[in-house]
């Protein structure tokens, strides 16, 4: 991979775990601002930390296999 590549690459990535990063937060928000747990808002919230979870773990599977 040349740099070129691997900064796309990174661009990428780091676009997919900021995208996951904005599901957690608006999720939390709802859950926090509806006053109690109501389960589509822990749905949601559960959802997008399981999102988030998966992007990290691919960011770092990939980071692992680039070295």
């Amino acid at each position: 991979m040349d740099d070129r590549q691997k900064q796309e690459f990174r661009r990428v990535k780091l676009r997919e775990l900021s995208d996951a990063d904005r599901g957690y937060r608006a999720a939390f928000r709802e859950l926090t601002s509806a006053g109690g747990l109501e389960p589509s808002s822990f749905a949601a919230l559960l959802a997008a930390v399981e999102r988030l979870y998966g992007v990290l773990r691919r960011l770092d599977k990939e980071g692992r296999s680039e070295k």
